[in-house]
């Protein structure tokens, strides 16, 4: 049986699996966790992916295609995130965690979300660590501004 090489961004881990395996199983093969509120069924949307290389072959369970009115639906309600300076302990947490690099920062300095970049799937939220809990989910409504980059530097005591 043909087998095929699946790349997990933002951890680099590479699996590699038989034809027919799920993006869900194949996580599960390489030891990924994948946020998967529908058990694999692709009806929730938390699994969205991006082919670079390669075909996906559709099952009958999949919804390549959102009506218009799902479509209003997924943007009046998509979240959009924020690292709330105050509360930012600059930890890289987030910014190493973020699959597509949308977080600006590094050691002692507040981390900001670009929000051009940024595709809101929530893995900054998750990741960052609940005694900082410095990433806020907004949901209608709009983000604040970035903070400046000169008071962007954590001086430690």
């Amino acid at each position: 049986m043909k087998s095929f090489k699946v790349l997990f961004l933002p951890d680099k881990r590479e699996v590699e699996v038989v034809a027919n395996t799920s993006l869900l199983e194949a996580g599960e093969k390489g030891g990924i966790y994948l946020n998967s509120l529908c058990g694999g069924e692709g009806v929730c949307g938390k699994c969205r992916v991006r082919v670079v290389k390669g075909k996906v072959k559709l099952d009958k369970n999949s919804v390549p295609f959102f009506t218009r009115e799902e479509i209003e639906k997924l943007f009046s309600e998509t979240p959009s995130y924020y690292i709330d300076p105050e509360k930012c302990q600059a930890c890289t947490i987030c910014a190493q965690r973020c699959p597509v690099d949308a977080i600006d920062g590094g050691k002692n300095k507040i981390h900001i979300i670009n929000q051009e970049t940024c595709i809101r799937c929530g893995t900054c939220y998750d990741s960052c660590p609940p005694k900082f809990s410095a990433i806020k989910k907004l949901v209608g409504e709009a983000v604040p501004p970035p903070v400046p980059e000169e008071k962007r530097f954590i001086t430690r005591k």
